[in-house]
């Protein structure tokens, strides 16, 4: 059973804190700790579905808090298929009791089937409920067994944080909940927003937040309209949507959004490491190492890899990783990720040898073939198989790398494992690396795909027109992308010539014809080869 009493959990609280300050780092505020902004929306309103498509609009996540004898049970309520919806969107769906009942009023056995039955009617219609909002912030300590007991591994009070509209300098309480949180079972909050609060007010309790050193800030919201509660428990959608506006794009500053959930999470990161993009050998290289570090957390997100390569552990002073570096002597890497709360994997450690004075220094040779054989330098017709090759003397090819953006091929770049088609004008590059890490220059190939036929209109003489005497047969093709070769004019189904310059026109003498009716076409060639024939046009030859 929990328990909030004893030395123990006092140590183990201030160990706990004591790791968070040394340890959590984000990317772009190394000095501090990340600030995570919480929006959780109470009591299960109707009102509250319009913050639907606003959050959906900036990618961001939200906690539900419902009552759910409420679902359902008028206007002023949200249906079951609205919170599917919300949580199909990636939004948490928590409890908040089955009746929204002052928990410290009642006894243990009511309060017991409040929370219990509350959460066990939410699980039924398949939410993942893990977090639970007292009902007015009212709340003892003996809940927290109670809560515990029903299968929740967080609660949230509504209040305990800096109040909206006051400067740090005003504050008396924190200005944002530490990670991990300084009780588990009462999660400190902003106080509810009300009617009256500005968006001003809403930008103010994240910016003191960040310039105080970071955090966790849980804000508490009700009614989405404009002024509809009387009691003012309410905040306007315009409000809203601007707030949501200026939040979203702060993650890459270090303030994030998550979800009570995911800001609840007490799971580390994992990370990885590659050499020259795939697994690092354990035999020695022979060149310079590119490694790179990678990591992935299923909660609140990772915050940092960091890394070292004098054999010390990585602390929070330790250099940030944010790309591929370059190990040119013999070296152990260790590695670890923070996320998002905090959290902390163990050290990861991994020895790269390297060798340069012996063995293999020399590139590997590629090569590249085009249905089968050397690629042309004028037009295909039809689709193209490409097909890459290398041939390496010393330790043997490890990979070719290619791309088709008109970048360079890196570690990163997609690795050559069979032949690919190209079916419009493409510039293929590739480089091979070979397995002592040597790799040779970027190697390029333009390929030239044309496989749709011009288009061609005999526009003089007009159809029907009665000509006679020496007169010019006129065309108008157009190719989009190899271009007009040539075009060839035909009478009766005869060549009359060939013309392979613009202007495309050929003479006819029409003495030279028969009186009556003749007809006229014209075969348009582009340079990879694709024709097309024009409409006939019909003359009168007098």
């Amino acid at each position: 059973m929990f328990s909030t009493s004893g030395n123990g959990r006092k140590l183990r609280r201030l160990l706990l804190a004591a790791v968070f300050a040394i340890a959590l780092v984000v990317p772009n505020a190394a000095a501090a700790a990340p600030t995570v902004v919480t929006l959780t929306f109470d009591d299960g309103l109707a009102d509250q579905y319009v913050a639907r498509s606003t959050l959906a609009q900036y990618s961001l996540r939200a906690t539900f808090f419902v009552n759910s004898n409420r679902i359902e049970s008028g206007a002023t309520y949200l249906t079951w298929s609205q919170l599917s919806g919300l949580a199909a969107d990636g939004h948490e769906v928590g409890g908040h009791t089955l009746d929204h009942v002052d928990l410290t009023s009642v006894g243990a056995t009511e309060a017991q089937r409040q929370v219990c039955d509350d959460r066990q009617a939410l699980v039924s219609h398949g939410f993942t409920v893990t977090s639970f909002a007292y009902p007015f912030g009212a709340r003892n300590s003996s809940l927290y067994s109670i809560i515990q007991g029903c299968g929740y591994s967080s609660a949230r009070r509504s209040w305990g944080l800096c109040a909206l509209g006051l400067a740090a300098s005003a504050c008396s309480d924190p200005l944002a909940e530490t990670f991990p949180p300084q009780n588990v079972w009462e999660i400190r909050t902003i106080p509810s927003v009300r009617t009256w609060h500005t968006l001003t007010d809403l930008q103010g309790i994240v910016s003191r937040a960040e310039a105080g050193g970071g955090g966790w800030v849980p804000i508490v919201l009700h009614h989405v309209c404009d002024a509809c509660d009387p009691d003012g428990y309410s905040i306007s959608p315009s409000v809203l949507s601007a707030f949501l506006a200026w939040l979203a794009p702060r993650s890459s500053t270090g303030t994030y959004i998550r979800t009570m959930r995911d800001a609840s999470d007490n799971t580390a990161p994992v990370s990885s490491i590659a050499c020259n993009g795939s697994t690092c050998s354990s035999t020695a290289y022979t060149a310079p190492v590119s490694v790179s570090l990678s990591a992935t957390d299923a909660g609140s997100g990772v915050g940092a890899i960091r890394y070292t390569v004098d054999g010390s552990d990585p602390t929070a002073s330790s250099p940030l990783y944010s790309g591929p570096f370059a190990v040119s002597t013999t070296a152990t890497v260790k590695y670890r990720a923070w996320d998002v709360a905090g959290n902390v994997e163990a050290t990861n450690s991994r020895l790269i040898e390297v060798n340069t004075g012996s063995g293999d220094t020399t590139p590997p040779v590629s090569a590249i073939a085009c249905n089968g054989s050397g690629c042309s330098v004028g037009w295909y017709a039809a689709s193209v198989s490409v097909a890459l090759s290398a041939t390496d003397t010393g330790s043997g090819v490890d990979a070719i790398r290619y791309t088709i953006d008109g970048s360079d091929p890196t570690t990163s770049s997609p690795s050559y494992s069979s032949p690919f088609t190209v079916s419009t004008p493409t510039t293929v590059k590739y480089r091979a690396w070979d397995a002592a890490g040597n790799v040779e220059g970027t190697k390029s190939q333009l390929i030239q795909v044309d496989t749709v036929a011009p288009t061609i209109v005999v526009t003089s003489p007009a159809n029907g027109a009665i000509v006679n005497g020496n007169i010019k047969v006129v065309a108008s093709p157009a190719d989009a992308n190899s271009g007009i070769a040539s075009v060839t004019f035909y009478v009766d189904g005869s060549p009359l010539g060939t013309a392979a310059s613009a202007p495309w026109q050929i003479p006819w003498n029409t003495k030279k014809s028969t009186r009556g009716q003749h007809v006229l076409s014209a075969v348009a060639t582009d340079r990879a080869g694709n024709a097309q024939t024009s409409a006939s046009v019909t003359v009168t030859v007098r």
